[in-house]
């Protein structure tokens, strides 16, 4: 009978610790060595063969893992990537008083936890899925976009209010033709000697009063003068990312068909809230492992677990704190969750009627919106494992 080995390898920047155990617990070799090709031909020359038996374990680390966890995956040996909450879980007993925080220590306690729970822990098995993973880093380029884009929108509206205070008091300054007017006319005296024709096709039926503003703000004229270029920046600046964004949702759409079943998308925008760029951001998110859970509401608690909407409650003794949301899962699928469910409140008569509840009971919004996250998360998973409609169930 050929023996089995479990390799811990900890993975951080610049090196790799590693240690291998039998099935008895005994070390076969322990080391570091550098996170580079020649390390990792380095360690290979030393495991055991064949490569099926020997179990590598890993923590996800970011990012910084998958290079050696795909490595490993080519060269045949079974690989376990494991959320380092639940590898911290499992420390052997060993460690647990001291609870030490090394490297060896780490390459040691992922060996012994694989040594021991490998059987159980089958569904953190690494399968590459190169297009899922192309789509979620898209999804958190496509995050930190928006975000920058929604700052630079509030301080191009602070800088207009120092260039042409009177302007966002009669028009929506977001507009993209109000912005176009600005980059050709940047101050209220410019705005003045624009054709009327111009004037109108912008500002519409405000442009008589646009106009009368222009020609007496209340602008101080050495201050706007000098924050014109900073306008002028911040408008060109919004047009940039404005265009990256729309690249990027173009990238999201190519790469979509390799990614998820057009059936599934469609599925998922029945749910109320739901919308063509929530339902990707959420279902890119969704590993296959999550529907081998069990039922709906076992599938439902995992999925809340894993955007970390799950309450989390701490008490001990007499002392009882309060009941929150974990926030220890995916940002990025937290986030789309939270938007497609406040959607939801605005478009769904249920969802409207129970945030007037819980608002009406104290509740501030957020927590609201976060109970609200549940139901919607339970209606995706009945959706998605029926495969029918949110409309007929």
């Amino acid at each position: 009978m050929n023996t089995v080995y479990s390799l811990g390898v900890d993975v951080s920047k610049r090196k790799v610790s590693y240690e291998w155990l039998d099935e008895s617990g005994q070390c076969h070799g322990r080391g570091s060595v550098p996170t580079r090709q020649d390390g990792l031909r380095q360690l290979l020359e030393q495991l055991p063969a064949p490569a099926a038996a020997v179990w590598v374990v890993l923590e996800a680390t970011g990012v910084l893992h998958l290079s050696w966890a795909e490595a490993f995956h080519q060269r045949g040996y079974p690989v376990l990537v494991l959320n380092p909450l639940l590898s911290k879980r499992l420390y052997a007993t060993a460690n647990a008083i001291r609870d030490q925080k090394t490297d060896a220590v780490d390459a040691h306690t992922l060996a012994e936890i694989g040594r021991l729970h490998k059987a159980e822990l089958q569904r953190f098995r690494y399968q590459p899925e190169p297009a899922r993973f192309g789509l979620q880093r898209l999804g958190s380029v496509r995050q930190q976009l928006r975000q920058s884009l929604t700052n630079l929108k509030k301080n191009y509206a602070s800088l207009l209010d120092v260039v042409f205070p009177e302007l966002s008091t009669l028009v929506d300054v977001q507009r993209l033709d109000v912005r176009r007017v600005l980059q050709q006319a940047s101050s209220p005296a410019a705005i003045a000697r624009l054709p009327w024709r111009r004037l109108q096709g912008c500002f519409r039926s405000q442009a008589e009063t646009v106009l009368s503003a222009a020609r007496s703000s209340l602008a101080p004229t050495a201050l706007a003068q000098a924050t014109q270029p900073a306008l002028l920046a911040a408008l060109q600046g919004l047009q940039t990312l404005e265009a990256q964004l729309a690249q990027v949702d173009a990238q999201q759409q190519a790469l979509l068909p390799q990614v998820l079943p057009s059936t599934q998308i469609a599925l998922a925008r029945t749910v109320p809230g739901i919308g063509p760029k929530t339902a990707v951001a959420i279902l890119a998110e969704l590993p296959a492992s999550l529907w081998q859970k069990g039922g709906r509401r076992q599938i439902a608690a995992s999925l809340q677990a894993l955007m970390g909407n799950d309450p989390r409650l701490r008490e001990s003794g007499q002392y009882r704190g309060q009941t929150k949301m974990s926030k220890r899962g995916s940002p990025s699928l937290r986030t789309a969750f939270f938007q497609a469910t406040f959607c939801a409140t605005t478009s769904d008569a249920e969802f409207q009627r129970r945030y007037r509840t819980y608002r009406a009971r104290g509740k501030e919004h957020k927590v609201a919106i976060s109970h609200l996250m549940r139901i919607l998360t339970r209606r995706l998973v009945a959706v998605l494992v029926s495969g029918r409609p949110y409309e007929t169930l």
